[in-house]
């Protein structure tokens, strides 16, 4: 078990290496000049060139990474250059916001997808199983800015229940309440695409053991269906189950980020829309990095809880 953990921890780090490698070279071939930005338009040349001396940015793209890398390796990922301060620090204050929001979303995506997948697949070819099939094809199908603005449509703007901006109210109190009526819609938003996921795999694992011996043996035994399902037919499926969920929050992470641009959730999805309009590199590639790093680590996670579950993942 501990070469497995091993293994794949090295593996993690291989992965957390090539993004690192991937972004930094796309933002520095991506069109525009960080200098640039950061002055008016008006600024003349040699004001630019000298600003980009400053920052770096003259030096060979492998070597810039180079520096950022042995920076990053020390704990240290650089001074935003909008803002002036370090660009972890800016990371570090949007980050519990944005894991509010990830958080309500697994929560509820993890629940929808369940209950839909496990009524579904132990009705094959009933109503309920259709209707969860229907659903799950369109839920996944909807991009999630699209499912958020026509949310913002209907319950904020015509029917006023939400509000339609934020995480409180500028002239509430900042409390739970206000909190919780401002998570509904982004919530809803985020979760709509992993449940539908989720649902589907669910429904095929369960029906696939519905379908075996053991279970037909539970059945004879006169023990209740929902004991059937749930001491059986569950936790035989448990291994499937731990995977999407872990892919389903990794991939969460990234729709809230996407989530807080159009609802102005104060998180590290909104601070990257400004960072990359100001083409801000050092906090750019510190919210991607981090990003990275919790979605390997829910992988990660996920496999080792597979491996305990199931020894023959560790021979793979």
């Amino acid at each position: 078990m501990l070469r497995y953990i091993i293994r794949r921890l090295i593996a993690t780090v291989g992965v957390l290496w090539g993004v690192s490698i991937l972004i930094f070279a796309i933002l520095q071939l991506t069109p525009g000049d960080a200098a640039r930005a950061q002055l008016p338009s008006s600024a003349p040349e040699e004001e630019v060139q000298r600003l980009r001396e400053a920052m770096g940015l003259d030096e060979p793209i492998p070597v810039q990474y180079s520096i950022w890398l042995q920076n990053v390796l020390q704990g240290d990922f650089g001074r935003s250059y909008q803002h002036r301060i370090s660009a972890f620090g800016i990371v570090k204050d949007r980050f519990p916001n944005t894991m509010i929001l990830a958080a309500s979303s697994l929560v509820v995506s993890v629940t929808l997808g369940l209950v839909i997948g496990v009524i579904a697949g132990t009705r094959p070819n009933t109503l309920a199983d259709r209707i969860a099939i229907l659903t799950g094809i369109v839920g996944a199908s909807l991009p999630a800015f699209w499912v958020g603005i026509m949310l913002l449509i209907v319950f904020s703007l015509r029917l006023g229940w939400f509000p339609a901006v934020g995480m409180y109210d500028v002239r509430g109190d900042g409390g739970l309440l206000d909190l919780a009526h401002h998570l509904v819609l982004p919530t809803i938003t985020a979760a709509a695409v992993p449940a539908a996921v989720i649902a589907r795999q669910v429904r095929s694992s369960v029906l696939e053991i519905m379908n075996l011996d053991y279970i037909r043996t539970a059945r004879s035994k006169g023990l209740k269906e929902i004991t059937v399902v749930i001491r059986h037919a569950l936790r035989n499926a448990l291994p499937t189950f731990i995977t999407i969920v872990a892919l389903q929050a990794g991939y969460l992470l990234g729709g809230s980020l996407i989530t807080e641009v159009v609802f102005s959730w104060p998180g590290m999805g909104q601070q990257l829309y400004t960072s990359v309009g100001a083409r801000d590199i050092p906090v750019i590639m510190t919210i991607t990095i981090l990003v990275a790093v919790i979605f390997t680590s829910l992988n990660l996670v996920a496999d080792v809880l597979q491996a305990v579950l199931d020894p023959r993942v560790r021979l793979t």
